[in-house]
């Protein structure tokens, strides 16, 4: 499984989509503002996180690579391919107690 989540400075996205980010203001339940977290280059809005199998992992990372040309600003993107196929991973039911 891979995760690739994307990210947009705030003041772009701010221009860039403007009806998103007032509707993102408006529906927010704490209050008329953009949730945003710090990064180096400025405060960032997440505008996506996809999960894809390992059969489409390169259709993701295509697509996530082409968002910064489709919205013409900068785009950070993160790709979270898990571990690898030497390391197993168990998930343990939860357990009413």
């Amino acid at each position: 499984m891979v995760m690739i989540q994307t990210s947009m400075l705030l003041r772009d996205f701010v221009e860039r989509c403007p009806l998103e980010a007032a509707a993102i203001s408006s529906t927010n339940p704490n209050g008329r503002y953009i949730p945003t977290f710090p990064t180096v280059y400025g405060p960032m809005v997440r505008i996506g996180r996809a999960l894809y199998c390992r059969l489409h992992q390169k259709d993701g990372e295509q697509d996530a690579a082409r968002l910064d040309r489709a919205l013409k600003a900068d785009v950070l993107v993160e790709i979270d391919r898990g571990p690898g196929a030497d390391r197993v991973v168990v998930q343990r039911p939860l357990v009413a107690t």
